[in-house]
């Protein structure tokens, strides 16, 4: 019984984090789709777009981490 209701915590806990991870990258997907549009930015292939917002992501991140210092 203890390992079901383990298993059914860890579920409820990995279906929370999506949710909010899911909440995040739309957030990102939004400011990367107005950074574009503002900078004029096309990408020839899906492909190099999800390459683009992968580093647009990671350099939000960086820069928000380097202001909370």
């Amino acid at each position: 019984m203890r390992i079901l209701l383990s298993v059914i915590g860890l579920a409820l806990a990995a279906q929370a984090t999506l949710e909010v991870n899911k909440r995040i990258d739309t957030d990102f997907l939004e400011q990367f789709e107005n950074f574009a549009e503002k900078f004029n930015k096309n990408y020839h292939s899906e492909n190099l777009k999800q390459i683009a917002f992968t580093n647009f992501v990671e350099n939000v991140q960086r820069y928000n981490l380097h202001n909370q210092k």
